[in-house]
């Protein structure tokens, strides 16, 4: 959201980019909210984790859909990503270190559900 606020202050009403508006934060801050926003960020599953293949994790419809020619750029996958997977408590520090004061985040069911349905991975489970 944060990041949202800055970029709506860097752009002008029409839309296009304003050389008379600053690409830093000026003099916005926590201040500068109602009290009780709440600063912080949220990731999907597919795009940060990783490890598609990894600990039980079964294929996903994403899986499948970017492997259609031509739907993705560079015919880019999931398997490595930002390896949230291997990183998350990095991840974490990095939010603490930020401030942040919230994170949401998706879980991805063919880690936890493998065949889709039935049968419980522990592994994805002990993951998330």
């Amino acid at each position: 959201m944060f990041l949202f606020l800055l970029l709506l202050l860097s752009v002008s009403r029409s839309g296009e980019s304003s050389p008379s508006v600053p690409l830093g934060a000026g003099d916005l801050n926590r201040k500068s909210f109602p009290e009780g926003f709440l600063f912080g960020t949220a990731t999907s599953a597919y795009q940060v984790e990783g490890e598609t293949h990894q600990d039980g994790r079964g294929p996903s419809i994403w899986d499948a859909f970017v492997k259609i020619p031509g739907k993705i750029a560079n015919n880019a996958t999931a398997e490595l990503t930002v390896d949230q997977y291997h990183r998350y408590k990095e991840d974490v520090d990095l939010m603490q270190s930020l401030n942040f004061d919230a994170y949401r985040f998706s879980i991805s069911w063919s880690r936890i559900f493998p065949e889709g349905t039935g049968k419980i991975n522990w592994k994805g489970v002990a993951y998330y």
